[in-house]
């Protein structure tokens, strides 16, 4: 029986690629780790967010509110805690902190036009009518929750004469709610 010898080069070679493989797979591991991780985080994330919104909904918005802004500081960048958190402070009547809340919002995801409206809202409430008008000329149509029914509630009643307004429902009508 002949023997056969490993040629050195060779078998280097092949030692730096089961090494290199063990050193991804380990790599993958860690990567597959983090990530799990990353999922329970947001997901314990979003059941806070969730978790507050309950409070609120239950009539219990100051615990909703110290709920939220928790999770503000744990996610700055996250827009989700922070825009319920200023629904909240706008009702328990801080609405100048409220409207704070949902120009962070914007300014984090300009698309976002629930904040948007929402902000309208608040405008028109401070008797800031044109800003208000310009915030929901801003909002394109179907988004937002706007719709012709929609721009028809009473909280927008301090516009209703306004003709920018009457454009607003014009444009908007046969939108679906």
């Amino acid at each position: 029986m002949k023997k056969t010898r490993t040629h050195p080069v060779m078998a280097a070679t092949f030692l730096i690629a089961v090494f290199s493989m063990a050193g991804l797979a380990g790599e993958m591991a860690v990567r597959n780790s983090r990530t799990a991780a990353k999922q329970a985080a947001d997901e314990a994330y979003a059941a806070g967010v969730r978790s507050a919104i309950k409070l609120g909904r239950q009539g219990n918005l100051e615990a909703a509110r110290e709920h939220l802004e928790a999770l503000v500081a744990e996610r700055p960048d996250h827009t989700d805690a922070r825009f319920n958190l200023a629904v909240a402070l706008a009702q328990l009547g801080k609405t100048d902190e409220a409207g704070a809340q949902f120009e962070k919002v914007i300014s984090l995801d300009p698309k976002d036009f629930d904040a948007v409206v929402e902000l309208a809202a608040l405008r028109v409430k401070a008797g800031k009518l044109a800003e208000a008008l310009t915030l929901l000329e801003s909002v394109p149509l179907g988004a937002g929750g706007l719709a012709e029914g929609a721009l028809r509630q009473t909280r927008w009643d301090a516009l209703a004469s306004e003709e920018r307004m009457k454009k607003l429902v014009a444009k908007h009508k046969g939108v679906d709610e």
